[in-house]
């Protein structure tokens, strides 16, 4: 914003990043809970979660029990291994 001084600017760019991640904290937790498990592909595809593992991290902060394996996918060029995180209850 124009004029804005150094310290508004970073606290509402820190409220901001706080808002972001408790929703998409949210929608992750949601997901898995509806759907059994995500990936980095479905956050980033349905939420736009760049960065799934610092949100599981967070979830895991918050008491959740969240487990993840690998799994091997199929890709345009062969293989690929995923995380797949899923709720332990």
């Amino acid at each position: 914003m124009k004029g804005e001084d150094t310290i508004s600017k970073r606290l509402r760019l820190e409220y901001r990043g706080t808002v972001m991640k408790q929703s998409q904290c949210n929608k992750i937790i949601n997901h898995i809970k509806e759907y059994g498990s995500i990936t980095s592909l479905e956050a980033f595809r349905y939420y736009g979660c760049t960065r799934l593992s610092g949100r599981i991290f967070d979830l895991k902060k918050k008491g959740y029990n969240i487990s993840s394996e690998l799994e091997t996918v199929l890709t345009r060029d062969g293989t690929a291994r995923v995380a797949v995180y899923r709720l332990i209850e």
